[in-house]
Parts: structure tokens; sequence; C-alpha cells
């Protein structure tokens, strides 16, 4: 097949492949490939893909392969993920295998299923943002602000001390944190009350792979949205012990399935991905203010390798 490989090389770790290891391998494959190494996506476009391209390989961590997802969105040629970040939220929830070689994945492509995935869509009174894992507000904001602004994970060198130092950070947060009012319709069915998180999930998985949507279907055009109310604090508290000793215990947390969430805005942050919003600098507004959540179904198509562990 006539590749174009699209890598980060800031992601991941040091002893991760450079690109010219990524396209030695996938070379070796069989392949013919042509590369795009940086993190500069702004010239990025379905029009700036060759037309001879067969099949679009992702290299990078959830947020280069998030941002890359939103600029080639309809893109007739399919995409398939090459993960090499901290979390890799987006490769598990679509079943790639996390212990998969570079050499294994690349061998995958040949009879991979195609699927198509939907994209996130927010609007509200900055603009409209799409999103490829979830949008939320309460808990795991509030620690991904926290750990911003710290810098708490800085000291540290490999994935698992990442993943596991951010879960251990949210749940020391979690023991005290207060619910908040959440003004809430989906699909027209009011939701509202006080909560202590909310995530509006298009994937499984979000930030230090929380695993808050085990059954949510990337493919379906609904979000999945999980509420944690008061009684659910211990829950939720359990499962992110679990998840900190890399055990993947699926929760029962609250969960509601529709095609339209409504968010009534009162000045609490929000996370899009893995960016806060509104975003820096956004103009002040009257509050309070409508959010709007949608799925747009079927953006793209992804190949997905059959793998021991999907």
């Amino acid at each position: 097949m006539r590749i174009t490989l699209i890598h980060n090389p800031g992601a991941g770790q040091d002893e991760q492949p450079d690109t010219d290891d990524l396209m030695r391998v996938i070379r070796d494959a069989g392949h013919d490939v042509v590369a795009h190494a940086g993190d500069d996506l702004r010239g990025l476009t379905p029009a700036t893909i060759d037309d001879t391209c067969e099949l679009i390989a992702v290299a990078g961590g959830d947020g280069t392969i998030g941002r890359v997802i939103k600029k080639l969105l309809d893109c007739p040629v399919p995409l398939t993920l090459i993960p090499m970040g901290t979390a890799n939220n987006i490769a598990r929830s679509l079943g790639l295998a996390a212990d998969a070689s570079l050499a294994q994945l690349v061998a995958g492509w040949h009879g991979a299923d195609t699927r198509s995935i939907d994209v996130g869509v927010i609007e509200g009174p900055w603009g409209t943002e799409h999103f490829v894992e979830g949008v939320g507000v309460g808990l795991f904001t509030r620690t991904m602000l926290e750990i911003d602004a710290l810098h708490s994970l800085d000291h540290l060198t490999t994935p698992e001390e990442k993943l596991a130092e951010a879960l251990a950070i949210m749940i020391a947060k979690l023991r005290t944190f207060s619910p908040r009012r959440l003004d809430l319709r989906l699909d027209g069915r009011d939701l509202s009350g006080d909560y202590l998180m909310l995530e509006a999930m298009n994937i499984r998985f979000v930030g230090p792979n929380l695993y808050v949507a085990p059954g949510c279907d990337p493919g379906d055009g609904l979000l999945d949205v999980v509420l944690v109310a008061e009684a659910d604090r211990a829950s939720l508290l359990a499962h992110l012990a679990s998840w900190r000793r890399g055990q993947l215990r699926a929760p029962a947390l609250p969960t509601y399935r529709g095609a339209h969430l409504q968010i009534e805005w009162h000045g609490n942050p929000l996370h899009v991905d893995d960016e806060t919003w509104p975003p820096a600098g956004a103009r002040e507004v009257a509050m309070p203010a409508r959010i709007d959540l949608r799925a747009r179904k079927h953006a793209l198509q992804v190949r997905v390798p059959v793998s021991r562990s999907s």
C-alpha cells in the first residue's frame, strides 16, 4: 500500500522509534511511504493528502492523534494509529493491543478491519470545537488544571509513573471534592443535579486511562454521559485505586446515552479532550450560557489491525 506517515517525534519517550525507524519498518512490510514529521499540523487538510495515498498512519500520543483526526474530518482515506504516547486512550478504545510491537502493528495493516468512528462537537459562546475523547466538568477537569499549574508530573520519566501519579492526585482530590450543581438535558431529559464529575464520552478512556465509559461505541452517533454523584464517591475511589494498580476494572458508574447534551454553564471550567474550555483569553460572556454537545457520526474511517488483546 501507499502510506502517508504523520509522526510527532516529541510524543512518548526517548527510546521510541524516530521517523526513519518508522519508515524502515513500514517499507520492510512491503509498503511505499512518505512522511510528514513534526508537531506543526496547521497546513494539514484532506486536500493535502496525496491522491495516491491508500492509508494514513498517525504515530504519536492522544494529543497528536486527536489533532490529526480533527484536521482530517471527512477524509476519504482511512487512518490507522501507531500509539506512542503516555495514555494512548484513542488506540486502546479502538482495540489496538497495548503490547503489540511496531512490526506487529504494521503487519496487521494487511486485511485489517476498517470501521467508521464519530467525532464529538461542542458549541458554545466561544465558537465550535471538535473532540475525540470527551468533554467534562468537575473532578477530572479540576485535577487536570492542578497538575498543569503545578507541573506535578514533570519529574517523572515513564508513562506508567505519570499515569499512576495522576491517578494518585485525583484520588486525593476526590476525598474532599464537593459536588457542584449542574443543569443538564440529554435529548430533552432533565438530568440536572449535584455531581462530583460529568464526562460526555465519545470513546471509552479519557485522561490518565480513566476507564469511565466501558460500553461506549465510538461509531454509534451517540455520547455516553457519565454522571458521578455523592452516592458514587466510594465506587469511583475504588476504581481509581484499581486503575492505579494497573487493573482494568470496568466501573458501574451511572451512564446515559444520547445524541444531544445541553449544559447550562455557570462558569465552571470544562475540558475538551486535553485542553481547557473556555480557551485562554476567551471573551467574557453573560451567565448562564448554553453549551451543546453532539456526536458527528462516521466522521472518518479508521483501520484497526486485529490484535490478540482487542
